[in-house]
């Protein structure tokens, strides 16, 4: 290879580097922000009731909680915003998981729910149907979920690349994890067979 055609693929790559350092720097931002936007909604009782009450983007828009999450996110369009602002002020706690890419860790923690509720809630195509459903899957994670990871799945899910993204990653994640409790379920001692 020329010269020219190393210092090409040099400048790819590093250019590959930067735009993976930049995401990761964006999304823990975002993460900061909606943690640190998490935890002043839990003194604000009335605005965080508002919001779970909340059944449309319009029901936000009226929340003073609201425009100050949205002022952190200040690259989000405020539908996604508005979105993002109903899903986080569901959860009580963050179940702290962590992923590489949005969906890996809700998909773990959506291993508490069947099959078949995960597949309807990932063949919602519009994102209001698709956050109602989420919703109601966080009475049944008793309203813990990886803060950061449902502001990022519901803000993708705005977008059919996204949406689509963040569909395949939810099923990878969720069935990793029910594979994984199953392979531990196998290797656990069968307590018939077992000598007390």
């Amino acid at each position: 290879m020329s010269a020219r055609g190393n210092a090409t693929a040099a400048n790819a790559a590093s250019e590959t580097s930067a735009n993976a350092a930049s995401e990761t720097s964006a999304d823990e931002a975002l993460a900061k922000a909606i943690r640190d936007w998490h935890r002043t909604l839990r003194d604000q009782r009335g605005d965080r009731a508002a919001l779970r009450r909340a059944q449309t983007v319009d029901d936000v828009y009226g929340v003073l909680a609201f425009h100050h999450l949205l002022r952190r996110l200040d690259t989000m369009p405020p539908d996604a915003a508005a979105r993002v602002a109903i899903a986080v002020a569901e959860l009580d706690g963050d179940s702290g998981r962590t992923a590489r890419r949005p969906g890996g860790a809700l998909g773990r923690d959506l291993a508490a729910l069947s099959a078949d509720r995960l597949r309807l809630l990932c063949t919602a195509e519009e994102p209001d149907e698709f956050l109602r459903l989420l919703r109601g899957a966080f009475q049944i994670l008793k309203r813990r979920a990886p803060l950061a990871d449902v502001a990022a799945v519901v803000a993708d899910w705005h977008y059919p690349s996204g949406r689509a993204r963040v569909r395949r990653e939810l099923f990878l994640s969720y069935f990793g994890a029910s594979l994984d409790d199953a392979a531990e379920d196998d290797s656990a001692p069968d307590p018939e067979t077992t000598d007390a």
